[in-house]
Parts: C-alpha cells; sequence; structure tokens
C-alpha cells in the first residue's frame, strides 16, 4: 500500500512562496538523511563529513528545484499464534 509524502501534500499548493519551498526541501533531505547517514558514513567512511555534508546539501538543493514526494510504501504483516 502507497501512501503519500505527508510533507508534499501540506505544502504542494504553495510551492511559488520560496519560503514554502525552502522549508520543504530541508524537511524532505532531513528525513532523508535521517534514514540513510549511518549507510553513507559506512560506504564512505566517517571521516569524509564535507562530502557527506556536501551530499545532503545538493539533495536539499535538488529538492528545492523540483519539489516532489518522497515514496512510502506500508507493508501490513500480521502474524497467528496457533496453540
Amino acid at each position: 500500500m502507497t501512501i503519500p509524502c505527508a510533507y508534499f501534500s501540506k505544502a504542494q499548493d504553495r510551492l511559488d512562496d520560496l519560503q514554502e519551498r525552502s522549508m520543504l526541501a530541508a524537511t524532505l533531505a532531513h528525513v532523508v538523511r535521517a534514514w540513510s547517514e549511518s549507510s553513507i558514513q559506512i560506504g564512505l567512511n566517517p571521516d569524509n563529513k564535507e562530502l557527506i555534508e556536501d551530499i545532503y546539501r545538493r539533495l536539499q538543493d535538488k529538492f528545492y528545484e523540483k519539489p516532489e514526494g518522497l515514496p512510502y510504501q506500508y507493508c501490513l504483516l500480521e502474524l497467528v499464534k496457533n496453540i
């Protein structure tokens, strides 16, 4: 089941407002960073802090230039215990 990105849905009617667009870009980049930074640090070595910062700055710039929602999917799983 795919659901719309709440951050984008909330802001999509106000993307002509540059401050709103900037806030959306910062929020989306922050969310992506929260779930990906540890993997990037392992792949690039944590000593590359400037490169890691550059990656997320470029991502924020990309979200600003072309705002779009993050893809979210939920998978519901029910476990039943049989005795």
